[in-house]
């Protein structure tokens, strides 16, 4: 026999048996007494009896034992991440926990390693899960965020509430940019981005260098360096981000949120428009932009795309692609050109993707409407950027329309051109040193090279004009002053398209510094570079009036 092996109990039964024989035998040979052999057998039998069940027994035990499984159990019942689970295998127990994006435990974080019963291998498995926007994974469980944050655009995110919290923030290159120098959208450093873009701040950029190893290193955030001197804030670090500082970005925040909220909702096509894409300005907000445009200008001309019916005229073959691409009802496809020109005709149902806003949306980004791009080539435009370009296109979308001067019909755009322009080539009046009778060089010269020969570059003076005059008044009476053609631009918009209202916008100390900086003949390429090129000047979101528009 092999050693610590096992025999089976019937052979120790028999072994006993056959013992207990050969007893008796030699009873019998020795002529034992009947009595004493009684007690003899009695005693060896249940000896027998005894052993062999005692055998039997602890077989049947081992037995069992070797074949007794633990059955898999999860004390939160599965995948159910708001609770806290341990679940128990043959292998141990083993409980959920939180852990960053390289899947390193942490008390708290946005992600959760939840384990389960896999019900097919009766043991416990494990999946990496990132709890809900509006939650954070604390003690194994995704929980409801406890927030001290007052806007909406941050009070949800764990890593704002960690800061508000009192755990300092350092931004890193390698949260924003990927190998490839793209940015990452889902990063906090681009939701800071987004969040200064909301408050008016152009230049939005991070500050980089490039470190011995060769890898980009982040030196500073512009918008963030200039809210801290409007704040009057001291900066120690311009790397961190510490509760102070996002405390008074909340504030600023949550109070634009507030006019936000007001503007959008009364636009009537708000409801059109899809959700905005994680980490971008709030779809309330971009409403905002289009709204607090449209009711600026006199009544003329916002009622043509302040209706449903006018916007989604507008969304095809007015505005066009600078609103967005239009999409089926549901918003789960965008729609061809011959589908947008078939609601627009039927005056369909219809919802709006903003991919000119948003460029996580942007096929040039990488993304499209309904999958967006988690890395983009660049950062986003300013807010200010982008109602530049919406009121220019709006100003060739007004060029086309006709008014009676000296009893004839003419185009608003040709007689306009003809200020500056010889409308049938397009050539310059007056060839040289014209400079001051343009508000921009692009109102000059077009886009160069033009795109085809006789290219109406009268048309882009009649938008860079529109624009200016909106955006830019100050700049423009200023600059008018010296210059009888510009003066006759201005007075032409303001008589037969602004109907007599005039704006006090534009900064004339950012116009002064162009002018300190540049040479007399040197125009802006486009309106609102004046502004842009001054990096302590934000925009308010106001167009002011110098007399209060008509009700």
């Amino acid at each position: 026999m092999k050693p610590n092996e096992t025999r089976p109990a019937d052979t120790l039964i028999e072994e006993s048996a056959k013992k207990l024989t050969k007893r008796l035998s030699l009873i019998a040979n020795k002529k034992i007494k009947f009595w004493k052999a009684l007690l003899i057998i009695v005693f060896v039998a249940g000896f027998a009896t005894s052993l062999a069940w005692s055998i039997s027994t602890d077989t049947m035990s081992k037995s069992q034992a070797a074949s007794t499984k633990i059955k898999c159990s999860d004390s939160d019942g599965g995948k159910i991440i708001e609770l806290e689970g341990v679940c128990q295998d043959n292998k141990g127990k083993t409980a959920d926990y939180c852990v960053d994006n390289k899947l390193k435990p942490v008390l708290e974080g946005q992600k959760i390693r939840e384990y389960y019963c896999d019900s097919k291998k009766d043991k416990c498995a494990v999946t990496t899960t990132k709890c809900p926007k509006e939650k954070t994974c604390k003690d194994g469980a995704c929980v409801a965020i406890v927030s001290n944050l007052k806007s909406n655009f941050f009070k949800d995110d764990p890593i704002a509430n960690s800061i508000i919290n009192g755990k300092n923030y350092q931004l890193k290159e390698e949260n924003f940019f990927t190998k490839d120098m793209k940015r990452t959208t889902l990063s906090f450093e681009y939701k800071l981005l987004s969040a200064f873009r909301q408050m008016g701040y152009n230049n939005l950029y991070y500050f980089y260098d490039r470190g011995q190893d060769g890898r980009f290193m982040i030196s500073g955030l512009a918008p963030l360096s200039i809210f801290q001197k409007r704040h009057s804030l001291s900066i120690a670090n311009p790397n961190i981000i510490d509760k102070n500082i996002l405390k008074l970005i909340d504030s600023d925040l949550a109070e634009k949120e507030k006019s936000d909220k007001t503007l959008a909702e009364k636009y009537p096509p708000y409801g059109k428009f899809i959700d905005a894409p994680t980490n971008e300005p709030s779809k309330k907000h971009l409403v905002s932009l289009l709204s607090n445009f449209f009711l600026a200008m006199p009544d003329e001309i916002y009622e043509k795309i302040w209706t449903i019916d006018e916007f989604r005229q507008s969304l095809v073959i007015g505005l066009g692609g600078n609103l967005g691409r239009m999409m089926n009802s549901e918003g789960t496809r965008v729609l061809s050109l011959d589908e947008a020109v078939e609601v627009m005709n039927s005056n369909g149902d219809f919802k709006v993707c903003p991919n000119s806003y948003y460029q996580k949306f942007s096929e040039l980004q990488g993304g499209d409407c309904i999958n967006p791009s988690a890395a983009v080539v660049s950062e986003p435009p300013s807010d200010f950027d982008y109602m530049l370009t919406i009121i220019h296109e709006y100003g060739h979308g007004n060029q086309g329309e006709e008014i009676i001067k000296n009893g004839a019909v003419t185009n608003l755009s040709n007689l306009f051109g003809a200020i500056s322009f010889d409308i049938s080539d397009e050539t310059w009046l007056r060839p040289e040193n014209n400079y001051g009778e343009f508000v921009s060089g692009y109102a000059r010269t077009g886009p160069i090279p033009l795109p085809y020969h006789n290219y109406s570059i009268h048309h882009e003076d009649f938008a860079e004009s529109f624009s200016a005059y909106i955006n830019e008044g100050k700049i423009f009476r200023e600059k008018a002053q010296s210059n009888i053609y510009l003066r006759q631009k201005y007075d032409f918009l303001k008589s037969y398209v602004f109907h007599g209202i005039e704006y006090n916008t534009g900064s004339l100390e950012s116009f002064e510094l162009w002018n300190e900086n540049h040479s007399q003949n040197e125009l802006p390429f486009s309106v609102g570079m004046y502004e842009e090129n001054d990096l302590n000047w934000v925009w308010d979101y106001k167009y002011p009036f110098i007399t209060a528009k008509s009700q």
